[in-house]
């Protein structure tokens, strides 16, 4: 990754992401979006 505006976390997560089994990987990264979207979803006052 060498997007300029990606944060240092994201570029971190994603290398050590990349050396992980990508079926595992892929799943955590579900994980991780859901978890994000329902946090969003509660701070932007769009409950379900």
């Amino acid at each position: 990754m060498r997007d300029p505006t990606s944060s240092i976390w994201l570029k971190i997560t994603l290398r050590t992401a990349l050396e992980r089994d990508c079926v595992q990987a892929y799943g955590d990264a579900m994980v991780l979006k859901n978890i994000l979207k329902e946090r969003m979803d509660h701070h932007l006052g769009h409950s379900r």
